[in-house]
């Protein structure tokens, strides 16, 4: 369990980068803004996340 709340934060950045990628291989262009600020807080979480996590987790 310990090995999953230490990977938690990457497991969210990698969520938001496919939200990312996924526009883009079907060939739609990224023009909504929500999208684009969900990602964002998904990779400023998911940074946090994984800072903490790492900090608590040994």
């Amino acid at each position: 369990m310990n090995d999953l709340k230490k990977y938690l934060g990457v497991i969210i950045i990698l969520i938001a980068v496919i939200i990312l990628i996924f526009p883009a291989l079907c060939g739609n262009a990224i023009s909504s803004n929500g999208m684009l600020i969900t990602v964002i807080i998904l990779l400023v979480a998911g940074l946090l996340v994984h800072i903490f996590m790492n900090k608590k987790v040994k």
